[in-house]
């Protein structure tokens, strides 16, 4: 008796399996789940990808759309980070129907890179390169000058090399913006010849000499017991240059 009720139950479920797999696709939703506030993808661009690359959904039945193909197509999008691809059923005018939900991951640039060459892209919060989009342009910390890096494509991702002043562009960006202060404060950093940083402020209108990322937590430390003490009661303006390159001290060009 068991054994005719396994073997029923096998039977039943192959029949829901075979029927569920005749049901049609009757739409798509795309949704853009990250909370990044970037604006790189839109609904439509992902539908008119699909359009092109993974051939007919609407109207086609579920056993024809390869869902992880989709999701591979997706994904291969420079500006995004993960697609979750998945369906759910539902009924319309008492007919069963499915429905294709797409669940997009933004990447999150952090520091925007023109180069030496007028080559422009992102390094992500990954350490990744990301290029432009058409579509958006993201409000981040700006760095150009001197960067004669050029970035290598590997397959599907880009990646820095092992080591270079890019490297070191995303460890001071990385900083900068994780910090309130500093993220408010710096707005862009320039690459001099000699591959030393130096940083543009928002507010006045002199030139942080970084040097190196060497030590780069204790002189932001050191700029801001000059801002605190200095420039906060005499005046924003009162130096051209506040270099933070040397040891227990702090140089400044009036």
């Amino acid at each position: 008796m068991w054994t005719g009720m396994f073997l029923y139950l096998i039977i039943a479920l192959s029949f829901v399996t075979i029927k569920d797999n005749k049901i049609p696709y009757s739409s798509i939703d795309v949704e853009i789940k990250d909370t990044t506030h970037n604006y790189f993808v839109s609904k439509e661009d992902v539908l008119g990808l699909l359009n092109k690359k993974a051939g007919k959904i609407i109207g086609n039945a579920q056993s024809n759309v390869n869902l992880a193909n989709i999701e591979r197509i997706v994904e291969s999008q420079s500006a995004i980070k993960r697609a979750d691809v998945y369906r759910t059923h539902y009924r319309d005018n008492k007919k069963m129907s499915n429905k294709l939900m797409i669940d997009l991951y933004q990447r999150r640039p952090i520091l925007r890179v023109i180069n030496f060459y007028n080559n422009s892209y992102y390094l992500d919060e990954n350490e990744l390169i990301m290029p432009l989009s058409p579509n958006y342009t993201a409000r981040v910390l700006t760095a150009n000058g001197y960067i004669t890096e050029q970035p290598k494509r590997r397959s599907m991702s880009w990646t820095c090399q092992p080591y270079n002043v890019l490297r070191d562009l995303f460890v001071l960006s990385k900083f900068i913006q994780g910090n309130k202060f500093w993220n408010a404060q710096i707005q862009q950093i320039y690459v001099n010849e000699n591959r030393e940083f130096e940083l543009v402020p928002t507010v006045g209108q002199h030139i942080i000499i970084l040097g190196t990322i060497e030590n780069y937590q204790l002189k932001f430390e050191k700029l801001k017991i000059i801002y605190q003490n200095v420039l906060n009661p005499l005046g924003w303006n009162l130096y051209k240059t506040i270099d933070l390159k040397y040891k227990n001290q702090v140089v400044c060009t009036k």
